[in-house]
């Protein structure tokens, strides 16, 4: 099994040679996993969980009234949970940045039930203001440092 996965990786990048048996175990797996998206390695205490780009766009001119008060669901809800998600527990809001149409949210998921929540929550309190989007964010630097690695070992 591991021979069909080395040479499916060897497709996607040449594994740079001097790796002794283990680490070139480890790089064709991790390899594999992040080429193929799935992230199923064991977290350490301090690392974040899946990441997620939410995406919130103003729907075209919006009574003043209603921005108001849907900013103060907004904020009450971070000021009590820490997220506008209003969720108590396993999701991290991580930063926000503002545009002049609406802006991005960073997000730290840890728990899918309450990532659930969280969207629903959105759902029933801005979308009669904002379109929401999330986009769940893959690590490039931890997929890209094996090729990466490989180009530096031929300079």
């Amino acid at each position: 099994m591991f021979e069909i996965l080395e040479d499916l990786v060897q497709g996607w990048f040449q594994i740079p040679t001097g790796f002794d048996k283990a680490e070139r175990a480890d790089l064709v797996l991790e390899s594999a996993i992040l080429r193929l998206g799935i992230i199923t390695k064991k977290r350490k205490v301090g690392e974040m969980g899946q990441l997620y780009l939410q995406r919130f766009e103003y729907r075209g001119a919006i009574d003043k009234s209603l921005f108001d008060r849907t900013w103060s669901i907004a904020n009450e809800a971070m000021a009590k949970t820490g997220n506008w998600g209003n969720v108590e527990k396993g999701v991290k809001h991580v930063h926000a940045y503002g545009t002049g149409w609406g802006g991005y949210a960073l997000l730290d998921v840890e728990d899918p039930a309450a990532f659930d929540a969280y969207q629903i929550y959105h759902a029933n309190n801005y979308g009669q203001m904002c379109h929401v989007t999330f986009e769940p964010l893959a690590d490039l630097d931890a997929a890209m440092a094996p090729m990466i690695a490989e180009h530096k070992a031929k300079s």
